[in-house]
């Protein structure tokens, strides 16, 4: 799951909400991993934690979100730092979705009035979910899913200034619907029903990416000499 998210200027968002954003995106994965890593070590096995390509370039007008995938990513990459000097079978993988069309962005807080929105393109959940089944078998270090995120992932390590340039100008108006804000989310309490896979913005998602299954399929070098470390024990 993604999590929980408040959209609206730093200012605006509290210092309670942001509090609350970090404990369920991230404690809370902290927790889960520290009670799976055991049955894990026993079993070689794979832990495949969704952050998000917002865990390499924040967002304006999402700055919670964005703090808890940076939290979460470098926390990924301590502990599979640690798992490789211990010589431990296990494998870290995250995972880093572009937009992906479910009821996240209806659920999340907004501060502003407006229904938040995924901005384009738009990528069926359903890529993700393949991707989580296919690393959690071909463990790779990131998965990005999208070939958006290959973009966002592009921009932010060839010129972060002209990254910050470009999404002061268009990310605040593609992050917002024209409708205006229901007045629920599921920040602090599980939203009613038994939920649903895509969202109500969901009727034109992007349904393949071969940027995402490449990326799945390639063994980068530094991987390899992962593998070599973690085996010499």
């Amino acid at each position: 799951m993604p999590g929980v998210s408040v959209y609206g200027t730093v200012p605006e968002i509290t210092l309670d909400e942001f509090r609350r954003v970090m404990e369920v995106n991230f404690l809370g994965h902290v927790s889960a991993t520290q009670a799976a890593l055991p049955a894990l070590e026993r079993s070689g096995g794979v832990l495949v934690s969704v952050v998000s390509v917002e865990g390499y370039r924040s967002m304006p007008m999402h700055a919670p979100y964005s703090a808890s995938k940076f939290a979460l990513r470098g926390f990924n990459d301590a502990l599979r730092a640690e798992l490789a000097e211990q010589s431990s079978p296990v494998s870290i993988v995250s995972i880093l979705p572009a937009a992906i069309g479910t009821p996240f962005f209806e659920h999340a807080r907004s501060k502003n009035g407006r229904m938040p929105k995924a901005p384009p393109p738009v990528y069926a959940p359903e890529l993700v979910a393949e991707a989580i089944v296919r690393a959690s078998v071909h463990p790779r270090r990131e998965v990005p899913v999208g070939d958006a995120a290959v973009g966002f992932l592009a921009g932010q390590r060839i010129s972060p200034a002209l990254s910050d340039a470009v999404l002061s100008v268009v990310a605040p108006r593609l992050q917002f619907s024209d409708r205006p804000d229901d007045g629920t989310d599921n920040l602090d309490t599980p939203t009613p029903g038994p939920g649903r896979v895509r969202g109500t913005f969901a009727d034109q998602l992007v349904t393949t990416s071969p940027v995402t299954r490449a990326a799945g399929a390639v063994v980068r070098p530094g991987e390899l000499l992962l593998r070599v470390i973690r085996r010499r024990g």
